[in-house]
């Protein structure tokens, strides 16, 4: 068995000085670091909201950013009591702004084939000049913000022997048969 991915980075190392992909990915946290550092198992299943592939075909990179299959059917169902798209919700909750080019329009399902260190913490808020369907307001970047706070996964160096694509679902809508369907909730269903 292969080593544990990110085992050489320590939450302090992540926090103060990590760079990724030209990026310092803890300063996509409330407070500018993750609040943890946890050991994900093989089995566990992750979400997020993309129009992208599991792998990114331009880059052959696997994307970092991803959310517990834990707190999937919580987000569902605060969907469905705010009776807006899953996408929609995905968005402002998790700060993901137009100008990164993501319409968020698929929920894409994975499953983690061998451990790994995920660095864990609260989604910052970001200034944006569009609205979350993509209208563009006009006003200045720094004068609309979509709200963060929702809880998100940061595995750096994912290739295709960690991580596996179950499903990719259209994010518009809730998916039918949510609330009966293991595949969707707990952590690992599949």
């Amino acid at each position: 068995m292969s080593a544990i991915l990110n085992t050489d980075f320590t939450l302090e190392v992540f926090n103060s000085s990590l760079t990724y992909k030209g990026h310092t990915p803890a300063q996509a946290f409330i407070g500018e670091r993750a609040r943890e550092r946890k050991l994900v198992s093989a089995g566990t299943v992750l979400w997020k909201c993309t129009q992208f592939s599991l792998v990114n075909l331009s880059t052959g990179s696997i994307t970092e950013w991803w959310c517990s299959a834990d707190d999937l059917d919580a987000t569902l169902q605060r969907c469905k009591n705010l009776q807006i798209s899953l996408r929609r919700y995905a968005r402002s909750r998790l700060a993901v702004r137009w100008e990164w080019r993501n319409s968020m329009d698929n929920l894409l399902r994975a499953r983690i084939l061998q451990p790994v260190y995920a660095f864990v913490g609260s989604t910052k808020w970001q200034n944006t000049q569009f609205s979350v369907d993509k209208e563009e307001t006009a006003l200045p970047a720094n004068r609309l913000a979509l709200i963060g706070g929702d809880t998100q996964y940061c595995i750096p160096n994912l290739t295709n022997s960690h991580i596996a694509e179950l499903s990719r679902t259209p994010a518009e809508r809730l998916p039918a048969g949510w609330q009966t369907m293991k595949s969707y909730v707990g952590g690992r269903a599949g």
